[in-house]
């Protein structure tokens, strides 16, 4: 409690106060009285001062009974004392009465509370072990609750998770809330300029194949290579969204300057030669209100196809619950290909290489398509979204065996390995699609050394890459 100074008008500054019943009536002792009896108490204890505050806090709460108002605790029995003890850590916050009984939500006790001052319902007691008590002003937590009602389970907190914070408090000011214990693992919310939450996963890096990557690989003949990134993007009400022809047009006149274009025209020059990449065209894959293709290719002089970037984008469907949107550049015939770099040599790829071009086609897929419909940057999640990226080895060569990843990309970075040549090595990223350039650079070297080590190089490293 505070010292009774201060102007009036000035905002009151109170942290304990004591209600006096009277008939029908309740008023507040003074703070000149608080501090009196206060002081009084101390000096008739023999006690050191913060001790004895600390017990005069628990005896007022524990003996607290607030008219029509439960116990702390009260109605999960179990959960009684380790939730009285949670309250007495933290009602230096400004905790008022219990404005319900306690209720079990999965794992977690929670209980409602009003706000000290005004009475109104302000705080939610959360325990959720093996966390620490928290208690979460009233609008944070029903962001919590709302960022997780797209969930396909129904159950928000089940979801999305329970708050974490080191101080046990968080406050109606805070930006940022982080989350765990629920089903889409572990993340945060983060409120925007404008005061909007939405949830953000934290960075993972798994084996999971997600249920997309193989799609759109059935062309023939098949590539000698393909790099990809494939961003799954669960976004709610995501079967709503349409293709404008306005947006559609604006991702073809991006597509000729983009990172993903400067990729191929990159592997060219780094052979000798000057290709910049062909024209955009459609296809092969479907274009319509709900999907979009595009595919650019270099061809040698007979028009054999060298080497191709393509882009695509789906919305919910059959087979999908979420817009999946992917990047691939493809050596579809290293033969054709140093034809048309004029007899240069076309392959293997250097390692560097294959990052540059996975950190551009990462970059297009998460970022450039996905907006031809819309700007996500206000949609909520109904799932993680995961970012795929895979190299694959996919044409079989004249006896039917389909070659290693390192007759065509020189994996000497990446250390050696006991295993045998592996047509293909792949690591699924959970993380925010959208993030700067030099976060997202730093991520892929990451990544790669992940799937690297999974695949048997055990002495890959970043710093190596």
């Amino acid at each position: 409690m505070a010292a009774p100074v201060g102007k009036p008008g000035t905002p009151r500054t109170d942290t304990v106060a004591v209600p006096v019943r009277e008939a029908d009536g309740t008023h507040w002792l003074p703070r000149t009285e608080i501090q009196r009896l206060l002081s009084a108490g101390i000096a008739a204890s023999g006690m050191p001062t913060a001790e004895t505050l600390s017990q005069l806090l628990h005896d007022a709460v524990a003996g607290s009974q607030w008219p029509g108002a439960p116990r702390i605790g009260q109605g999960l029995p179990e959960w009684e004392r380790e939730m009285l003890e949670a309250y007495e850590e933290l009602a230096d916050v400004g905790l008022g009465p219990p404005a319900g009984e306690a209720y079990r939500h999965g794992p977690a006790a929670l209980q409602d509370l009003n706000h000290f001052l005004d009475g109104k319902l302000g705080w939610v007691l959360c325990l959720a072990p093996p966390r620490s008590p928290v208690v979460v002003r009233t609008p944070v937590w029903q962001a919590i609750v709302d960022a997780g009602r797209a969930d396909a389970g129904g159950d928000p907190l089940a979801a999305i998770g329970y708050p974490v914070s080191t101080s046990g408090a968080v406050r109606g000011a805070v930006s940022v809330v982080k989350l765990d214990g629920g089903r889409w693992g572990p993340g945060r919310l983060v409120r925007s300029q404008n005061g909007v939450w939405r949830w953000q996963p934290a960075v993972r890096l798994g084996l999971d194949m997600t249920r997309s990557a193989l799609r759109w690989t059935s062309q023939i003949p098949k590539p000698q290579l393909r790099l990809r990134a494939l961003v799954t993007l669960p976004w709610a009400e995501a079967s709503t969204l349409e293709i404008t022809k306005a947006r559609r047009q604006h991702l073809e006149q991006q597509l000729a300057f983009s990172p993903l274009a400067g990729a191929v025209t990159m592997l060219s020059q780094r052979r000798g030669g000057n290709l910049p990449t062909g024209q955009w065209e459609p296809g092969p894959h479907d274009n319509s209100l709900h999907a979009a293709s595009y595919t650019s290719i270099l061809r040698a002089p007979d028009g054999r196809p060298a080497i191709s970037a393509a882009c695509m984008i789906t919305c919910p469907g059959v087979m999908d619950s979420a817009v999946v949107s992917c990047a691939d550049v493809l050596i579809e015939d290293s033969a054709a290909w140093a034809e048309a770099l004029g007899g240069h040599q076309s392959a293997p790829l250097g390692f560097d290489e294959v990052q540059e071009v996975l950190l551009h086609a990462w970059q297009a897929a998460a970022e450039l398509v996905p907006e031809v419909l819309g700007d996500p940057a206000g949609r909520r999640w109904a799932a993680p979204p995961t970012t795929e990226l895979r190299l694959s080895a996919e044409r079989s060569d004249d006896t039917g065996v389909t070659p290693g990843l390192g007759s065509l990309i020189d994996l000497n970075p990446l250390g050696p390995t006991g295993r045998g040549p592996s047509p293909e090595m792949a690591v699924t990223i959970t993380a925010e699609p959208t993030m700067r350039h030099t976060e997202r650079q730093d991520l892929l070297r990451q990544a790669l050394v992940h799937m690297a080590q999974a695949f048997g190089h055990i002495q890959a490293e970043v710093g190596l890459l």
